[in-house]
């Protein structure tokens, strides 16, 4: 990015706006590289842990529960305005 701030302060906009663009070309590369390099790593270790998967499943499962909780709450409360 100084490379680019020299540039613009030398006039060379196009030049500077190009090196911009392949830097950030670049960190994009690199962070959804390490995104995947993370996603395998946790895919090798549930495979190796099965205790692990099923732990994260049901947590899934507890949330996704408690979001079903809420909707009837949700509903129900309605349903008690509407009556009234």
């Amino acid at each position: 990015m100084q490379a680019v701030e020299h540039l613009n302060a030398a006039g060379l906009h196009e030049p500077a706006r190009d090196i911009a663009q392949i830097a950030q070309n670049l960190r994009r590369e690199l962070e959804e590289h390490m995104k995947r390099e993370q996603a395998e790593a946790h895919e090798r270790e549930a495979r190796h842990h099965p205790e692990m998967k099923a732990r994260a499943e049901l947590e899934e499962m507890r949330q996704q529960m408690h979001k079903m909780a809420e909707q009837i709450e949700q509903l129900r409360m309605e349903l008690k305005k509407r009556a009234s």
